[in-house]
């Protein structure tokens, strides 16, 4: 009985033992592919990580193409002249231009370094003509200044008031309207290339400060406008109307001495004498009389439209 009882344990032994077995061998190899499945993975995805890193590389440097090319900065503007030139306009120097002097078959001249073809003035500036000596050169300033010594017929602008300069962009359009534009002179205007010089950029300038005068003096001709006069030896009168100084209202206003700032005579201006001052301040009902730079003519009633003047 005991040798029974011995062999069964025996046989539980062994049976046991295979389980164990049987139990270690399938743990293993089911750990081990789940290693692998890990590690299958991360290669996976550490490649696709690659990939989109390539394939995103070169939109990457598209984009930084494209921001480099939006800080290129801009080329500079032309600059715009008062009177255009042309890369292909004929640049004469200074002997070519007196080669067209008085006394040639084909007569020019300069004003502000444009050449003008002047021939069909010949009886004007030909050798016998009241303005021969405008032909064959550049004589700018003596166009407004009235000095036609040699000295006085000459380019340089230097000292010429805004208002003058104004009467050389009016004559150089003139010579635009009446002549024939054949060139540019090289000299103070204008350089060996063609380009403008820093004389003509700060002559430019300075009849842009003519117009912003000019318009300055519109508008205080708008605000007092000019009076009408008449004149006899020894005296005068000055009146005003609905449209004195060429300034059409709805007022007639009263004479008055106008002090401008700047300048030293005083000129008539015909002054609004009832309702709002002109910038729409109340004034009163005084209109704008009481503008300190306004003068009572001597002798002449306050709120007449017509005073006498005498010297």
């Amino acid at each position: 009985m005991e040798e029974k009882t011995t062999d069964k344990k025996e046989k539980r032994g062994p049976q046991s033992g295979k389980r164990r077995e049987s139990g270690d061998e399938s743990l293993i190899p089911r750990s081990a592919s789940i290693l692998i499945m890990l590690i299958s993975a991360a290669v996976a995805l550490g490649a696709i990580a690659m990939l989109q890193t390539q394939s995103n590389e070169p939109e990457a440097e598209q984009r930084d193409e494209r921001t480099e090319e939006k800080t290129i900065p801009a080329p500079p503007a032309a600059e715009k002249r008062l009177f255009p030139v042309s890369p292909t306009d004929r640049r004469f120097t200074v002997d070519e231009l007196r080669a067209h002097g008085p006394t040639a078959s084909t007569i020019y001249l300069a004003i502000f370094g444009r050449v003008y073809d002047v021939t069909k003035g010949k009886q004007h500036y030909g050798k016998k003509g009241g303005y021969s000596f405008f032909a064959g050169r550049d004589a700018t300033r003596s166009f407004v200044s009235g000095d036609f010594t040699d000295a006085g017929l000459t380019d340089d602008l230097t000292g010429l008031s805004p208002d003058l300069m104004l009467g050389i962009e009016d004559w150089v359009r003139t010579y635009e309207k009446d002549y024939t534009y054949v060139g540019i002179l090289v000299g103070r205007f204008y350089d060996a290339n063609g380009r403008a010089t820093e004389a003509l950029r700060d002559a430019e300038r300075r009849i842009g400060d003519g117009h912003a005068a000019r318009a300055k003096e519109n508008d205080l001709k708008r605000l007092f406008p000019p009076c009408n006069s008449r004149w006899a030896a020894g005296s005068g009168e000055v009146w005003c109307t609905t449209k004195s100084g060429g300034i059409a209202r709805d007022w007639v206003g009263v004479p008055r001495r106008f002090f401008q700032a700047g300048r030293k005579e005083s000129r008539c201006a015909c002054v609004k004498k009832s309702g709002k001052r002109s910038d729409g301040s109340d004034s009163g009902n005084r209109g704008d009389l009481d503008d300190p730079r306004l003068k009572l003519y001597t002798d002449c009633p306050v709120s007449a439209d017509t005073c006498k003047i005498v010297d």
